[in-house]
């Protein structure tokens, strides 16, 4: 499963090797900004996340291996192809 902080720096990792110039932080829940446009968490704190922010929400199980993760990725490259 791994830790939320080695997912994000997992995720950056991947696309900088993909050569996408995408922002990824590591935030407490409580302390997401408001400049977020997604964020990312384990499906078990959806609540606690809704709570604190509106921003688009992608909940997976696995901070490393999860399949939304893999989406998530695919989308940001397909974009920035552009």
């Amino acid at each position: 499963m791994g830790s939320s902080a080695m997912g994000a720096t997992t995720f950056r990792k991947r696309l900088e090797k993909a050569g996408l110039a995408i922002e990824v932080k590591h935030y407490a829940i409580e302390n997401v900004p408001a400049d977020a446009d997604i964020v990312v968490t384990h499906a078990s704190l959806e609540g606690r996340v809704k709570r604190v922010t509106d921003k688009p929400l992608i909940l997976i199980n696995n901070y490393i291996g999860d399949p939304k993760l893999d989406t998530l990725f695919n989308q940001l490259t397909a974009e920035h192809k552009h």
